[in-house]
């Protein structure tokens, strides 16, 4: 009887595996492609959503919340150009 060489280890290594740099990208293109389907599935069930649903309540809580952004930037630089006018005088 031939004696057989031992094999190591664990699971033997595929020929055709995908490097981890190749696995990542491949994870970041999936999770890109369900967001842009969330997204489009998102605005194509809108118009059947009662308005009180959540995740329209969210939507609309992201909207109210870049707007409160954008306002309290402005405030402050109101405020500075105030300063600077105070200043000057």
């Amino acid at each position: 009887m031939a004696e057989q060489e031992k094999r190591g280890r664990g699971r033997p290594a595929k020929e055709d595996a995908l490097t981890p740099a190749e696995r990542a990208k491949r994870y970041r293109d999936n999770k890109r492609a369900e967001r842009i389907a969330i997204a489009i599935s998102r605005d194509a069930s809108r118009e059947m959503e009662p308005p009180d649903a959540p995740s329209r309540l969210f939507a609309e809580l992201d909207k109210a919340l870049a707007r409160v952004d954008a306002l309290e930037r402005e405030l402050a630089q109101a405020r500075a150009e105030i300063a600077a006018l105070k200043i000057t005088k």
